[in-house]
Protein backbone atom coordinates (compact mmCIF):
# COMPACT_ATOMS: atom_id res chain seq x y z
CA UNK A 1 0.00 0.00 0.00
CA UNK A 2 2.79 1.95 0.71
CA UNK A 3 4.64 1.44 -2.12
CA UNK A 4 1.62 2.34 -4.38
CA UNK A 5 1.09 5.67 -2.47
CA UNK A 6 5.10 6.60 -3.51
CA UNK A 7 4.16 6.19 -6.63
CA UNK A 8 1.30 8.52 -6.91
CA UNK A 9 3.03 10.92 -4.43
CA UNK A 10 4.10 13.07 -6.64
CA UNK A 11 0.70 13.81 -8.55
CA UNK A 12 -1.20 13.98 -5.11
CA UNK A 13 1.51 16.78 -3.94
CA UNK A 14 0.51 18.26 -6.98
CA UNK A 15 -3.33 18.12 -7.36
CA UNK A 16 -2.86 19.44 -3.45
CA UNK A 17 -0.93 22.90 -4.81
CA UNK A 18 -3.18 22.92 -7.33
CA UNK A 19 -6.32 22.89 -5.71
CA UNK A 20 -4.52 25.59 -3.06
CA UNK A 21 -3.73 27.95 -5.37
CA UNK A 22 -7.31 27.56 -6.90
CA UNK A 23 -8.72 28.43 -3.90
CA UNK A 24 -6.51 31.58 -3.26
CA UNK A 25 -7.46 32.61 -6.44
CA UNK A 26 -11.52 32.34 -5.17
CA UNK A 27 -10.66 33.98 -2.06
CA UNK A 28 -8.36 36.86 -3.67
CA UNK A 29 -11.23 37.39 -6.62
CA UNK A 30 -14.26 37.49 -3.99
CA UNK A 31 -12.39 40.14 -1.78
CA UNK A 32 -11.68 41.98 -4.60
CA UNK A 33 -15.82 42.58 -5.36
CA UNK A 34 -17.49 45.53 -4.21
CA UNK A 35 -20.08 45.20 -2.23
CA UNK A 36 -23.85 45.94 -3.42
CA UNK A 37 -25.66 48.30 -2.08
CA UNK A 38 -29.61 47.46 -2.05
CA UNK A 39 -32.11 50.17 -2.91
CA UNK A 40 -33.40 52.27 0.05
CA UNK A 41 -37.33 52.22 -0.82
CA UNK A 42 -38.99 49.31 0.71
CA UNK A 43 -41.85 47.23 -1.35
CA UNK A 44 -43.83 45.60 1.06
CA UNK A 45 -45.83 42.79 0.34
CA UNK A 46 -49.89 43.31 0.95
CA UNK A 47 -51.57 40.16 2.13
CA UNK A 48 -55.29 40.16 0.57
CA UNK A 49 -57.81 42.22 3.28
CA UNK A 50 -60.82 42.16 1.40
CA UNK A 51 -63.76 39.44 1.78
CA UNK A 52 -66.44 40.48 -0.83
CA UNK A 53 -67.46 37.58 -2.82
CA UNK A 54 -66.65 38.97 -6.39
CA UNK A 55 -62.87 38.69 -5.01
CA UNK A 56 -63.06 35.17 -4.68
CA UNK A 57 -61.49 32.95 -7.46
CA UNK A 58 -63.04 30.26 -8.94
CA UNK A 59 -61.24 26.44 -8.27
CA UNK A 60 -60.37 26.36 -12.51
CA UNK A 61 -58.66 29.78 -12.16
CA UNK A 62 -56.85 29.53 -9.07
CA UNK A 63 -54.76 26.43 -10.54
CA UNK A 64 -53.06 28.92 -12.79
CA UNK A 65 -52.14 31.81 -9.86
CA UNK A 66 -49.11 32.30 -8.33
CA UNK A 67 -49.15 31.99 -4.34
CA UNK A 68 -48.42 35.67 -2.99
CA UNK A 69 -45.09 34.38 -1.12
CA UNK A 70 -43.50 33.79 -4.48
CA UNK A 71 -44.24 37.68 -5.69
CA UNK A 72 -43.00 38.69 -2.25
CA UNK A 73 -39.41 37.19 -3.19
CA UNK A 74 -39.45 38.51 -5.80
CA UNK A 75 -40.40 41.82 -5.62
CA UNK A 76 -40.60 43.18 -1.90
CA UNK A 77 -37.41 44.13 0.20
CA UNK A 78 -39.26 43.40 3.35
CA UNK A 79 -38.55 40.12 4.97
CA UNK A 80 -42.34 39.84 6.15
CA UNK A 81 -45.63 39.89 4.30
CA UNK A 82 -48.04 42.40 6.43
CA UNK A 83 -51.64 42.47 6.45
CA UNK A 84 -53.24 46.38 6.62
CA UNK A 85 -56.82 46.97 6.83
CA UNK A 86 -57.68 50.28 5.30
CA UNK A 87 -59.16 52.68 7.80
CA UNK A 88 -62.72 54.25 7.62
CA UNK A 89 -61.36 57.09 6.23
CA UNK A 90 -59.56 55.53 3.57
CA UNK A 91 -60.75 55.38 -0.39
CA UNK A 92 -60.32 51.96 -1.66
CA UNK A 93 -60.06 51.58 -5.91
CA UNK A 94 -60.28 48.06 -7.47
CA UNK A 95 -58.29 47.41 -9.72
CA UNK A 96 -58.33 44.77 -12.52
CA UNK A 97 -55.81 43.27 -15.31
CA UNK A 98 -56.59 41.32 -18.02
CA UNK A 99 -53.04 40.66 -20.15
CA UNK A 100 -53.81 39.68 -23.85
CA UNK A 101 -50.60 39.14 -25.24
CA UNK A 102 -46.48 39.14 -24.13
CA UNK A 103 -44.78 39.87 -27.38
CA UNK A 104 -41.27 41.04 -27.97
CA UNK A 105 -39.06 39.57 -25.34
CA UNK A 106 -35.76 40.88 -24.57
CA UNK A 107 -33.15 39.49 -22.30
CA UNK A 108 -30.43 41.68 -22.58
CA UNK A 109 -32.44 44.70 -21.66
CA UNK A 110 -34.44 43.30 -19.89
CA UNK A 111 -37.50 44.28 -21.04
CA UNK A 112 -40.93 42.64 -22.89
CA UNK A 113 -43.49 44.13 -24.69
CA UNK A 114 -47.45 43.67 -23.40
CA UNK A 115 -50.91 44.14 -24.31
CA UNK A 116 -54.07 44.24 -22.25
CA UNK A 117 -56.41 46.17 -20.65
CA UNK A 118 -56.58 47.27 -16.92
CA UNK A 119 -60.19 48.72 -15.48
CA UNK A 120 -60.94 51.02 -12.57
CA UNK A 121 -63.91 50.85 -10.09
CA UNK A 122 -64.08 53.51 -7.18
CA UNK A 123 -67.07 55.03 -5.05
CA UNK A 124 -68.53 58.33 -4.41
CA UNK A 125 -66.66 59.79 -1.95
CA UNK A 126 -63.28 59.35 -4.21
CA UNK A 127 -65.18 60.54 -7.05
CA UNK A 128 -66.13 63.70 -5.11
CA UNK A 129 -62.47 64.65 -3.85
CA UNK A 130 -61.04 64.15 -7.37
CA UNK A 131 -63.67 66.80 -8.89
CA UNK A 132 -62.35 69.18 -5.88
CA UNK A 133 -58.97 68.48 -7.39
CA UNK A 134 -60.11 69.08 -10.86
CA UNK A 135 -58.27 65.10 -12.14
CA UNK A 136 -59.13 62.27 -13.50
CA UNK A 137 -58.56 58.65 -12.21
CA UNK A 138 -56.14 57.99 -14.85
CA UNK A 139 -54.23 61.31 -13.66
CA UNK A 140 -53.41 58.94 -10.52
CA UNK A 141 -52.31 55.93 -12.26
CA UNK A 142 -48.62 55.42 -13.33
CA UNK A 143 -46.30 52.69 -14.80
CA UNK A 144 -43.06 52.55 -12.52
CA UNK A 145 -41.80 49.86 -14.51
CA UNK A 146 -42.56 51.34 -18.50
CA UNK A 147 -39.92 51.94 -20.61
CA UNK A 148 -39.74 53.23 -23.62
CA UNK A 149 -42.86 55.05 -23.53
CA UNK A 150 -42.52 56.97 -26.55
CA UNK A 151 -42.87 53.83 -28.59
CA UNK A 152 -46.07 52.68 -26.18
CA UNK A 153 -49.96 53.50 -25.65
CA UNK A 154 -52.01 54.17 -22.80
CA UNK A 155 -55.20 55.44 -23.77
CA UNK A 156 -58.85 55.31 -21.84
CA UNK A 157 -61.31 53.40 -24.22
CA UNK A 158 -63.81 56.00 -22.67
CA UNK A 159 -63.31 59.93 -21.96
CA UNK A 160 -65.64 59.95 -18.90
CA UNK A 161 -65.85 57.50 -16.12
CA UNK A 162 -69.20 55.18 -16.15
CA UNK A 163 -71.79 55.11 -13.74
CA UNK A 164 -72.74 51.52 -12.91
CA UNK A 165 -76.24 50.59 -11.37
CA UNK A 166 -74.70 49.87 -8.04
CA UNK A 167 -73.09 53.75 -7.72
CA UNK A 168 -69.64 53.00 -8.49
CA UNK A 169 -67.44 54.72 -10.69
CA UNK A 170 -65.65 52.57 -13.89
CA UNK A 171 -62.60 52.97 -16.37
CA UNK A 172 -61.14 50.88 -18.32
CA UNK A 173 -57.64 51.46 -20.00
CA UNK A 174 -56.04 49.90 -22.96
CA UNK A 175 -51.97 49.57 -22.72
CA UNK A 176 -49.56 48.54 -25.73
CA UNK A 177 -46.50 49.38 -24.11
CA UNK A 178 -42.61 47.80 -23.29
CA UNK A 179 -41.98 46.90 -19.16
CA UNK A 180 -38.93 46.47 -17.80
CA UNK A 181 -38.27 43.13 -16.24
CA UNK A 182 -36.97 43.35 -12.71
CA UNK A 183 -36.08 40.18 -11.96
CA UNK A 184 -34.73 37.63 -14.69
CA UNK A 185 -33.94 34.50 -12.06
CA UNK A 186 -30.80 34.40 -14.07
CA UNK A 187 -28.70 32.30 -11.12
CA UNK A 188 -30.15 29.00 -11.74
CA UNK A 189 -30.26 29.47 -15.87
CA UNK A 190 -31.03 27.63 -17.91
CA UNK A 191 -33.49 26.79 -15.17
CA UNK A 192 -34.82 29.66 -14.69
CA UNK A 193 -38.34 31.49 -13.82
CA UNK A 194 -38.90 34.62 -14.98
CA UNK A 195 -41.89 37.18 -13.90
CA UNK A 196 -42.72 39.50 -16.19
CA UNK A 197 -44.02 42.34 -14.11
CA UNK A 198 -46.54 45.12 -14.88
CA UNK A 199 -46.57 47.48 -11.78
CA UNK A 200 -49.37 49.73 -11.27
CA UNK A 201 -48.91 52.71 -8.50
CA UNK A 202 -50.40 55.33 -7.84
CA UNK A 203 -48.75 58.90 -8.82
CA UNK A 204 -49.34 61.96 -6.29
CA UNK A 205 -47.39 64.55 -5.96
CA UNK A 206 -49.59 66.34 -3.23
CA UNK A 207 -49.85 63.50 -0.29
CA UNK A 208 -53.64 63.61 -0.65
CA UNK A 209 -53.79 59.72 -1.92
CA UNK A 210 -50.92 57.98 0.21
CA UNK A 211 -51.72 54.85 1.73
CA UNK A 212 -52.97 55.99 4.44
CA UNK A 213 -55.85 57.73 2.22
CA UNK A 214 -56.17 55.39 -0.72
CA UNK A 215 -55.79 51.80 -1.04
CA UNK A 216 -55.71 49.38 -4.63
CA UNK A 217 -57.52 46.50 -4.10
CA UNK A 218 -56.87 43.74 -6.69
CA UNK A 219 -59.96 42.47 -8.69
CA UNK A 220 -58.53 38.75 -8.64
CA UNK A 221 -61.80 37.09 -9.96
CA UNK A 222 -62.38 38.86 -13.10
CA UNK A 223 -58.38 39.55 -13.58
CA UNK A 224 -56.57 37.09 -16.15
CA UNK A 225 -54.82 35.85 -19.11
CA UNK A 226 -55.44 35.74 -23.11
CA UNK A 227 -54.57 32.97 -25.05
CA UNK A 228 -51.29 34.79 -26.57
CA UNK A 229 -50.00 35.31 -23.51
CA UNK A 230 -47.08 32.16 -24.29
CA UNK A 231 -43.16 33.44 -24.88
CA UNK A 232 -41.34 31.30 -27.33
CA UNK A 233 -39.49 29.20 -25.32
CA UNK A 234 -40.82 29.33 -22.30
CA UNK A 235 -43.82 27.77 -20.38
CA UNK A 236 -46.40 30.14 -18.41
CA UNK A 237 -46.73 28.43 -15.11
CA UNK A 238 -49.35 30.96 -13.72
CA UNK A 239 -49.94 34.41 -12.78
CA UNK A 240 -51.13 36.88 -9.97
CA UNK A 241 -52.11 40.00 -9.05
CA UNK A 242 -51.27 41.53 -5.63
CA UNK A 243 -51.09 45.06 -3.92
CA UNK A 244 -47.59 46.08 -2.00
CA UNK A 245 -46.88 48.98 -0.17
CA UNK A 246 -44.16 51.30 -1.51
CA UNK A 247 -42.21 53.17 1.01
CA UNK A 248 -40.13 56.06 -0.62
CA UNK A 249 -36.98 56.76 1.68
CA UNK A 250 -37.46 60.56 0.14
CA UNK A 251 -39.72 63.36 1.12
CA UNK A 252 -39.07 64.78 -2.64
CA UNK A 253 -37.79 68.25 -1.19
CA UNK A 254 -41.67 68.26 -0.37
CA UNK A 255 -42.66 67.57 3.59
CA UNK A 256 -40.26 68.78 6.79
CA UNK A 257 -38.98 66.00 8.95
CA UNK A 258 -38.75 65.95 12.54
CA UNK A 259 -35.86 64.21 14.16
CA UNK A 260 -34.83 62.71 11.16
CA UNK A 261 -38.28 61.47 10.13
CA UNK A 262 -40.76 62.47 7.71
CA UNK A 263 -43.77 64.38 9.00
CA UNK A 264 -45.98 62.47 6.47
CA UNK A 265 -46.84 58.83 5.49
CA UNK A 266 -44.25 58.64 2.46
CA UNK A 267 -45.69 55.87 0.86
CA UNK A 268 -47.68 54.89 -1.88
CA UNK A 269 -50.21 51.16 -2.91
CA UNK A 270 -49.17 49.57 -6.00
CA UNK A 271 -50.65 46.39 -7.83
CA UNK A 272 -48.35 44.40 -9.09
CA UNK A 273 -49.40 41.90 -11.95
CA UNK A 274 -47.07 39.06 -12.77
CA UNK A 275 -47.13 36.20 -15.27
CA UNK A 276 -44.41 33.75 -14.39
CA UNK A 277 -42.41 31.70 -17.26
CA UNK A 278 -40.00 28.68 -17.16
CA UNK A 279 -37.56 27.40 -19.42
CA UNK A 280 -38.66 23.88 -20.95
CA UNK A 281 -36.10 21.39 -19.16
CA UNK A 282 -35.82 19.53 -21.79
CA UNK A 283 -35.04 21.93 -24.50
CA UNK A 284 -32.20 23.35 -21.79
CA UNK A 285 -31.13 19.88 -21.89
CA UNK A 286 -30.57 19.04 -25.48
CA UNK A 287 -29.91 22.34 -26.63
CA UNK A 288 -26.98 23.12 -23.72
CA UNK A 289 -26.06 20.61 -22.22
CA UNK A 290 -25.96 17.76 -24.80
CA UNK A 291 -23.16 19.83 -26.64
CA UNK A 292 -21.30 19.77 -23.67
CA UNK A 293 -21.98 16.55 -22.33
CA UNK A 294 -20.72 15.33 -25.45
CA UNK A 295 -17.44 17.23 -25.21
CA UNK A 296 -16.83 16.08 -21.24
CA UNK A 297 -17.11 12.68 -22.21
CA UNK A 298 -14.48 13.06 -24.85
CA UNK A 299 -12.33 14.71 -22.60
CA UNK A 300 -12.86 12.17 -19.34
CA UNK A 301 -12.35 9.10 -21.67
CA UNK A 302 -9.55 10.64 -23.62
CA UNK A 303 -7.01 8.87 -20.88
CA UNK A 304 -8.23 5.45 -22.29
CA UNK A 305 -6.21 6.27 -25.27
CA UNK A 306 -3.09 4.27 -25.01
CA UNK A 307 -0.18 6.55 -23.56
CA UNK A 308 2.20 5.95 -26.32
CA UNK A 309 -0.05 8.50 -28.64
CA UNK A 310 1.16 11.58 -26.34
CA UNK A 311 1.18 13.92 -29.18
CA UNK A 312 -2.56 12.98 -30.14
CA UNK A 313 -3.80 12.94 -26.19
CA UNK A 314 -2.24 16.40 -25.10
CA UNK A 315 -3.94 17.92 -28.35
CA UNK A 316 -7.42 16.67 -26.68
CA UNK A 317 -7.53 19.15 -24.23
CA UNK A 318 -6.68 22.51 -26.10
CA UNK A 319 -9.33 21.78 -28.37
CA UNK A 320 -11.88 20.89 -26.15
CA UNK A 321 -10.83 24.03 -24.43
CA UNK A 322 -11.39 25.98 -27.78
CA UNK A 323 -14.73 23.72 -28.23
CA UNK A 324 -16.64 25.19 -24.62
CA UNK A 325 -14.90 29.08 -25.45
CA UNK A 326 -17.38 28.79 -28.35
CA UNK A 327 -20.10 26.95 -26.45
CA UNK A 328 -19.95 29.45 -24.11
CA UNK A 329 -20.41 32.70 -25.84
CA UNK A 330 -23.02 30.53 -27.47
CA UNK A 331 -25.77 31.11 -25.07
CA UNK A 332 -23.97 34.42 -23.46
CA UNK A 333 -25.19 36.13 -26.25
CA UNK A 334 -28.42 36.54 -25.36
CA UNK A 335 -28.01 37.52 -21.56
CA UNK A 336 -27.43 40.35 -19.67
CA UNK A 337 -23.75 40.77 -18.00
CA UNK A 338 -25.28 39.92 -14.54
CA UNK A 339 -22.74 39.93 -11.71
CA UNK A 340 -22.76 36.45 -10.45
CA UNK A 341 -22.26 33.23 -12.20
CA UNK A 342 -25.26 31.34 -13.09
CA UNK A 343 -25.65 27.48 -12.79
CA UNK A 344 -24.27 26.94 -16.15
CA UNK A 345 -21.33 28.95 -15.85
CA UNK A 346 -20.72 27.08 -12.22
CA UNK A 347 -20.09 23.94 -14.64
CA UNK A 348 -18.34 25.62 -17.52
CA UNK A 349 -15.64 26.81 -14.79
CA UNK A 350 -15.78 22.85 -13.34
CA UNK A 351 -15.49 21.74 -17.24
CA UNK A 352 -12.47 24.02 -18.20
CA UNK A 353 -10.61 23.17 -14.36
CA UNK A 354 -11.20 19.50 -15.64
CA UNK A 355 -9.77 20.07 -19.35
CA UNK A 356 -6.44 22.21 -17.79
CA UNK A 357 -5.86 18.93 -15.66
CA UNK A 358 -6.22 16.60 -18.27
CA UNK A 359 -3.53 18.52 -20.03
CA UNK A 360 -1.14 18.74 -17.34
CA UNK A 361 -1.38 15.19 -16.63
CA UNK A 362 -0.52 14.58 -20.08
CA UNK A 363 1.99 16.51 -19.62
CA UNK A 364 3.48 14.74 -16.91
CA UNK A 365 2.52 11.39 -18.73
CA UNK A 366 4.27 12.35 -22.05
CA UNK A 367 7.53 13.64 -19.84
CA UNK A 368 7.46 10.42 -17.68
CA UNK A 369 7.97 8.31 -21.06
CA UNK A 370 10.21 9.86 -22.70
CA UNK A 371 12.74 10.27 -19.97
CA UNK A 372 11.77 6.23 -18.54
CA UNK A 373 14.57 4.14 -19.66
CA UNK A 374 13.98 1.20 -22.16
CA UNK A 375 14.00 -1.60 -19.85
CA UNK A 376 11.29 0.14 -17.51
CA UNK A 377 9.32 1.07 -20.40
CA UNK A 378 6.62 -1.17 -19.37
CA UNK A 379 6.13 -0.77 -15.76
CA UNK A 380 5.73 3.36 -16.42
CA UNK A 381 3.54 2.73 -18.92
CA UNK A 382 1.28 0.39 -16.30
CA UNK A 383 1.40 3.84 -14.03
CA UNK A 384 0.60 6.43 -16.15
CA UNK A 385 -2.64 3.83 -16.73
CA UNK A 386 -3.03 3.45 -13.37
CA UNK A 387 -2.87 7.54 -12.87
CA UNK A 388 -5.21 7.89 -16.04
CA UNK A 389 -7.89 5.57 -14.48
CA UNK A 390 -7.70 7.24 -11.03
CA UNK A 391 -8.35 10.25 -12.84
CA UNK A 392 -11.27 9.57 -15.69
CA UNK A 393 -13.06 8.16 -11.82
CA UNK A 394 -11.96 11.69 -10.33
CA UNK A 395 -13.10 13.59 -13.23
CA UNK A 396 -16.60 12.15 -13.08
CA UNK A 397 -17.33 11.71 -9.32
CA UNK A 398 -15.97 16.41 -9.94
CA UNK A 399 -19.03 16.95 -12.40
CA UNK A 400 -21.76 15.07 -10.11
CA UNK A 401 -20.64 16.77 -7.13
CA UNK A 402 -19.82 19.74 -8.74
CA UNK A 403 -22.89 20.05 -10.19
CA UNK A 404 -25.28 19.38 -7.08
CA UNK A 405 -22.93 22.06 -5.15
CA UNK A 406 -23.27 24.67 -7.99
CA UNK A 407 -27.34 23.90 -8.24
CA UNK A 408 -27.32 24.58 -4.18
CA UNK A 409 -24.87 27.93 -4.50
CA UNK A 410 -26.51 29.32 -7.38
CA UNK A 411 -30.20 29.17 -5.51
CA UNK A 412 -29.07 31.43 -2.54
Amino acid sequence: MRRHLRRFSPVLEFLLVFFLLIAAIGTWIHLLEPAEISARDAVIAQRAWTNEKHQQLDPAKALTTLPLEMLQSVYATDGLVETTQPGPQTDVVEVGVFMDNNYDFDMTVPMVSSTGSLWLRWKEPLEQKLKQRQIKITDLVSFPNQTQSWDGTTTPLIEQPTRLANGDYYQRIHFDDNFYIQNLGLKRYPFQTIHSPLVIQLSDDSGAFNFSNLRLSPDRASSGIGRFIDLNGFIMRGWNLSEFRHVFDSDFGLNERVTGKPSTDLSLSEIIFSVAYTRSVRSSIWTLFQPLAIVMATVILSPSLSSKFWDIRIAIPATAILTLVFLQQGYRAELPDPPYLTFIDHIYVICYVICLLCFLLYVWAANRLQTAPEHREVETIRQIDRVDMAFQIFCGLALIVGGVISWVVSGG
